[in-house]
């Protein structure tokens, strides 16, 4: 069925008001763009938040899995704020821990030779050592967590130490871990709300 000549004129003239409304509204169109491509990215994703929640919480006690899900929220919440994809910084969040009771001797076992960032550390701290063997365990183990995204893995090798070069999602998750809600080290809350204006300056 063919469109009416009104329904034609209709379109035109809805076409010719967005054009003019995004004119005056570049930062509205904007956001609109980026709000639309991390839905489809999302979609196209297809993260399976439940199955990452349950599988995580087999390689943590009670306190460190209450600490994950504190970064959850204050990640999720940065993301909104930076319109980074909502679905997969929560991911990488969920993961970033995975590995943090991880024996010194799997962690090293896990990164040798894969991260020349953490070469020099290789022997010295399970602290330093997690995210990139947390990474690495996500990479190697798809059946558990059904992450292969090299943005959401980066989130979880970086947290430690962070990068010079991180995306978005890899600064707003190693933020997340440094100021989420029980977090108390001096200068905490300065760092909490720089983390709402301009993550660079936060980190």
């Amino acid at each position: 069925m063919s469109a009416t000549q009104d329904e034609i004129e209709l379109v035109i003239d809805y076409s010719k008001f967005a054009d003019k409304f995004f004119e005056k509204h570049n930062d509205v169109e904007e956001k609109f763009l980026q709000n639309l491509e991390n839905f489809y990215l999302e979609k196209q994703e297809n993260i399976d938040i439940k199955k990452i929640k349950k599988n995580v919480r087999s390689y943590l006690d009670e306190k460190r899995y209450n600490h994950v899900k504190r970064v959850v929220k204050c990640a999720v919440e940065l993301a909104k704020i930076y319109n980074a994809p909502v679905e997969k910084v929560e991911a990488s969040a969920w993961l970033h821990d995975v590995a943090k009771f991880f024996d010194l001797s799997v962690m090293i076992d896990l990164t040798k030779g894969k991260y020349p960032e953490v070469e020099d550390k290789m022997s010295k701290s399970t602290a330093v050592l997690h995210g990139f063997a947390g990474a690495e365990f996500v990479r190697q183990n798809y059946e558990l967590f059904g992450i292969d995204d090299e943005e959401i893995l980066d989130g979880v090798k970086y947290h430690t130490i962070g990068s010079e070069n991180m995306s978005t999602l890899a600064k707003i998750v190693y933020l997340a871990d440094a100021i989420e809600e029980a977090r108390s080290w001096e200068g905490v809350e300065t760092a909490r709300d720089l983390a709402k204006i301009d993550l660079d300056k936060a980190i």
